[in-house]
């Protein structure tokens, strides 16, 4: 294999991975610090960690910059709609 013809990523490119935690104000922040740190530079890459139920919830959102792209976590906590119909309980 010739390393000259193997692709790698650019050095000069930041990659920022974003985890917030799985609640609506923290991912709302989360996303719109991203979407300002996208819009200041090209030069970014940014992995937004989500669970897979937030991600299913953010898809009926805008579409991000291409600079932010999703990744998943299995569900590790109660689901949003369960634990909002019983925040006491949580």
């Amino acid at each position: 294999m010739d390393p000259a013809k193997t692709e790698q990523p650019d050095p000069t490119v930041c990659h920022l991975v974003a985890m917030p935690y799985p609640g609506r104000s923290h991912i709302n922040a989360m996303m719109n610090l991203c979407k300002l740190l996208a819009s200041k530079t090209a030069d970014i890459l940014i992995s937004f960690v989500v669970t897979e139920e937030w991600l299913g919830f953010m898809s009926s959102e805008p579409k991000p910059p291409a600079q932010i792209r999703f990744a998943t976590v299995p569900n590790c906590i109660p689901s949003e709609v369960g634990r909002g119909k019983d925040f006491p309980g949580f």
